[in-house]
């Protein structure tokens, strides 16, 4: 007796179809996580190295006006009007003269970067010619003012001597940027924001070690012997004010308060936002970390 065959089953059935979706999907899903983390590191990397290389480059020229600054006071080029209104104490001459030139060489603003240093109806700084091209206008897009500036600052060699940023920065890291009515070239991080810079960039962090002397952390290396600050000597009141008027005429305030200050690029990092709070949660990078302490700066 010839037993009957079983028929042949063709294809899959409907669960062994799913369990085969679902482990496709399961295998698709790590793989999409794994590529994530490997872009999103690589990110992180690119935008590390174009902060980190903009950040060496301004620190370089904030150096050059300071040494500049410096030999002013050795041969004496510091203007009388400077001295004067400083009650003629040269230590104190210097530093007013040193946070003049700095503002004038790292403009935030585009009101800033046409401000002149008038002490008592004597123009003693001019603004740089570099910056000619930029409106006298306030844009409302002040984030935006820095990069344009940060831009012009350092490939343009606005300071004297500076190396162009071309082939340390790649075209893949900078844009046009629409500030105002115009469009202007600045540097971007790997997520594609703007990165622009804060010229008195201060933090309980930057008035600590390594950043300062651990000894003596109570000091503005700017004013180093605190004559501004009027730790030391005295400074008529009258003078006083008319100097902060004056080096206070246009963009962010600069305030004498015997801390350290230091000037900083900044990326928005991934989340696009700039929460400018770099003791919280922030994912925002920063030039000074990635330059004095050489790690992340984030």
């Amino acid at each position: 007796m010839v037993r009957g065959r079983s028929p042949r089953r063709v294809g899959f059935t409907l669960i062994e179809l799913l369990v085969v979706i679902a482990i496709l999907a399961l295998l698709a899903a790590i793989t999409a996580a794994a590529v994530n983390r490997v872009r999103a590191g690589q990110m992180a990397k690119t935008t590390e190295q174009t902060v980190g290389k903009l950040q060496i480059a301004i620190d370089q020229q904030w150096k050059a006006v300071i040494d500049k600054c410096k030999q002013d006071q050795v041969q004496g080029k510091i203007p009388s009007a400077v001295v004067a209104i400083c009650d003629g104490d040269l230590d104190r001459a210097a530093s007013l003269w040193t946070y003049a030139n700095l503002k004038r060489a790292f403009p935030q603003t585009f009101q800033e970067a046409k401000w002149s240093f008038v002490i008592n109806g004597a123009t003693v700084l001019q603004p740089r010619t570099t910056f000619g091209q930029v409106p006298n206008t306030n844009t409302g897009y002040p984030d935006g003012e820095a990069a344009a500036l940060l831009y012009l600052i350092l490939n343009e060699g606005a300071n004297g001597g500076a190396n162009s940023m071309t082939d340390d920065v790649t075209a893949s890291a900078q844009m046009d940027l629409l500030v105002g009515s115009a469009n202007f070239r600045v540097y971007k991080d790997a997520y594609g924001n703007m990165i622009p810079f804060v010229r008195f960039f201060q933090t309980t962090e930057i008035n600590s070690a390594p950043f300062v002397n651990a000894k003596d952390p109570s000091k503005d290396p700017i004013d180093p012997r605190g004559k501004l600050y009027n730790q030391s000597g005295t400074w008529t009141a009258a003078n006083q004010t008319a100097a902060l008027v004056a080096l206070n005429t246009a963009g962010p305030a600069v305030a004498f308060d015997a801390t350290n200050k230091m000037i900083t690029v900044i990326s928005y990092g991934p989340n696009k936002t700039f929460e400018n709070n770099p003791l919280g949660t922030t994912d925002d990078v920063y030039g000074y970390r990635l330059r004095r302490l050489g790690k992340q700066g984030d």
